[in-house]
């Protein structure tokens, strides 16, 4: 009886996928015998619903490792615009050997979830760069998206990362998102952050209406040419050689706990 109960679900799948009564008559099957196979079938996945619910999961792991060979390619075949540009802010720390990439949009809730995440890996890593590449998807829809990225590569041009991290973690710790932030808390946040770093603001605000161009190549890098769909998306890799096992990439939110695997994997 096991040895039958463990054959069933490969004929349910076989006569499922295959959903074609021409096809099964060839091979012999009578009308009557398909409507038999069809209610047997039936029958056997209402009293087993968990084989549809393994057979879903199995294809979504499928499914998502497709999808990370074919973002991990893309980084592969991009890596040296993702870590070479000098206008994307970064950390810059000396001798460092691994790279966390952040595509992002000031608006999105889940970039104000991931931000105190990489805040603490920064600190819990002094020896990696940290990239931040401006992705402001949702800048047709708010203008602080789109001004708030230019300010940020205004002011890392005129003040370094300092200047630049203090603007960054300022907006990400005020708690204003999805359409909450608008072009005067940019302002406010981008001139407190210039007064602090002696940069002046009035010359970061004429100098940042000229990154759109960077942006919106940002914006083709990480959407066609790497393929994040969303914010935020990160790339955890080495910033040295050419092995593609030691590259994570994530498509979306994730802990500091997994960003720290991927940066010991990268090192390792």
């Amino acid at each position: 009886m096991k040895r039958l109960l463990s054959i069933i679900p490969i004929i349910l799948i076989t006569f499922i996928s295959v959903g074609c009564q021409k096809q099964d008559r060839k091979q012999g099957f009578t009308a009557n015998q398909l409507k038999q196979i069809e209610q047997v079938s039936s029958n056997y996945l209402i009293k087993h619903p968990e084989i549809l619910i393994k057979a879903s999961a199995a294809l979504q792991k499928q499914q998502m490792e497709k999808m990370q060979a074919k973002l991990t390619a893309n980084v592969m075949l991009n890596r040296a615009t993702l870590v070479n540009d000098k206008i994307t802010p970064t950390s810059h720390p000396a001798k460092a050997k691994v790279a966390v990439i952040e595509f992002y949009d000031l608006n999105c809730a889940y970039c104000h979830k991931i931000a105190p995440e990489i805040s603490a890996l920064m600190q819990a890593n002094p020896d990696v760069e940290f990239v931040f590449k401006e992705f402001p998807i949702f800048a047709t829809r708010w203008q602080s998206s789109q001004y708030g990225a230019e300010m940020e590569l205004a002011l890392y041009q005129l003040g370094g990362f300092k200047t630049f991290i203090a603007y960054h973690n300022a907006i990400f710790n005020s708690g204003k998102m999805e359409g909450q932030l608008k072009v005067s808390d940019i302002n406010d946040f981008a001139q407190k952050a210039a007064k602090a770093n002696q940069v002046n603001f009035a010359k970061a605000k004429m100098l940042a209406k000229s990154f759109a161009k960077h942006i919106a190549a940002n914006m083709q890098l990480g959407a066609r040419d790497i393929g994040f769909q969303g914010t935020p998306g990160v790339i955890v890799m080495p910033l040295h050689g050419t092995d593609a096992t030691k590259v994570t990439v994530f498509p979306g939110y994730t802990t500091q706990t997994q960003l720290q695997q991927a940066i010991d994997k990268a090192k390792a």
